[in-house]
Formats: structure tokens, C-alpha cells, sequence
């Protein structure tokens, strides 16, 4: 397990010892510090690790043109660069054994263009293309990959975004748990999966961007754009 908050990995680490008896090992690193990726690699290559789920990510929403170039380029080296540092440096190590499985979790608003989640949602069309592209790749190596879009989601980072409050969007915000749930039933079975029957038929719709136009509402702050 890889994240920032060693006190929350280590945390987390002694609850599922506790519940399911599983031995954990916790990395305290920020993936958007230079050579982040090197870094865990160096720590953990001489593991035998059988899935890599590439689940970090962080949003900025608003008119692109207001925000910080610097968070946009965080969200790009964080949702885009580490996913495909992640997918090269273990998915070689697992066509080389010929097996293991990596998880590129991407999101239903990187279906198409979404007007003031701009930048996010052309990252989580990269992550789309590059996961579909690679299960097509490495499936004669017996290598699953399995990219998943999920919809507004129950997390830390959907409660504590800036400039929009997914709470006011229409949907259902799904548990962390059954996004799991979802993902890990679809590897090795499919190259693509939306967890969530609501999520299934606006995507079926076609309404997970704003090809038409996202309409604004700065008094509430939010908009009309889903995850």
C-alpha cells in the first residue's frame, strides 16, 4: 500500500491484518515527488507483487484558464504519468513471469469533453486508451489489465474538492468497497468496467461529459459535469 500519511497506511495495514489476517506492507511516498516511481520500485521490486492498482489521483475543477498551471500539471503527473510509469515498470516485470495484473482506474467523465474539468477528464481519456490499449498488448503474455471507470465516489478527494460539490450532482455516489468489488470480478474477464447499474445506463446515454455544453452555477458552486 502506497500513499503520503504513513500513521493512515500503517492504520489501515492493522485493520486488515485484523479482519482478514493478511500480512501488509505500507510505502510513505508522495507520487507526484521526482523519481517517485523508481523510489517504490526500489523498495518493493524484490517482492512478488501479483496486482498493481494505479489509484492515486487528484482533481482541479473550474474554467482551466483560472486554475494554477502547477495543479494542472500535478493532476497530469498524478493521473497520467505515474499510471504509465506504474503499467511499464510492473507490466514488464509480469510478462517476463507471465502472469500478474495491473488496474488502471480511470472515470466516466473521461468518455468525452467536460467544460470545467477540462484537464481531468482528457487524463482519464489517456488512462482509458493507454489501459485498453495494453490488455490488447499483453494478454499473449498473460497479463490481465483491466481499466475502471468509476462515478462520484465516496472518498476524501470528492468531499474535499475545490470548485465543484459532486454531492449536488444527480447519481448515486457509490462506496469505495463496491468499486473494488466491481474491479477485481471483472479482471481477467473484460478490458473495461463501470461499476454501478445507474453508472452503466448514463454512460449507455451518453451522459457522463458535457459534449453538449455544462451549464455553471458559481453561487452554489458546483456544476452540471459528473465525475
Amino acid at each position: 500500500m502506497v500513499a503520503r500519511r504513513r500513521d493512515r497506511l500503517e492504520a489501515l495495514a492493522a485493520e486488515l491484518t485484523r479482519q482478514h489476517g493478511t500480512a501488509n506492507q505500507v510505502v510513505a511516498l508522495d507520487l507526484l515527488a521526482e523519481g517517485a516511481v523508481d523510489e517504490l520500485w526500489r523498495q518493493v521490486g524484490d517482492l512478488d507483487v501479483g496486482i498493481v492498482v494505479a489509484n492515486a489521483g487528484i482533481s482541479v475543477a473550474g474554467p482551466l484558464v483560472d486554475n494554477s498551471p502547477i495543479e494542472e500539471l500535478n493532476v497530469l503527473t498524478l493521473d497520467g504519468v505515474v499510471p504509465l510509469q506504474l503499467a511499464h515498470r510492473f507490466g514488464r516485470r509480469f510478462a517476463q513471469r507471465r502472469r500478474g495484473a495491473v488496474i488502471l482506474v480511470s472515470s466516466m467523465i473521461g468518455a468525452g469533453p467536460a467544460p470545467y474539468l477540462a484537464n481531468y477528464a482528457a487524463v482519464k481519456a489517456y488512462v482509458s486508451s493507454l489501459g485498453l490499449a495494453l490488455n490488447y498488448e499483453l494478454k499473449k503474455d498473460g497479463v490481465d489489465v483491466l481499466v475502471v471507470s468509476p462515478g462520484p465516489t465516496q472518498t476524501e478527494g470528492l468531499d474535499n474538492a475545490v470548485g465543484i460539490d459532486f454531492h449536488k450532482l444527480e447519481g448515486p455516489i457509490m462506496a469505495p468497497s463496491r468499486v473494488a468489488c466491481t474491479a477485481l470480478n471483472n479482471l481477467g474477464k473484460r478490458a473495461h468496467v463501470i461499476p454501478g447499474a445507474t453508472n452503466n445506463s448514463m454512460a449507455l446515454m451518453g451522459n457522463t461529459s458535457c459534449r453538449g455544453g455544462c451549464r455553471s452555477d458559481s453561487t452554489a458552486g458546483s456544476f452540471t459535469a459528473p465525475r
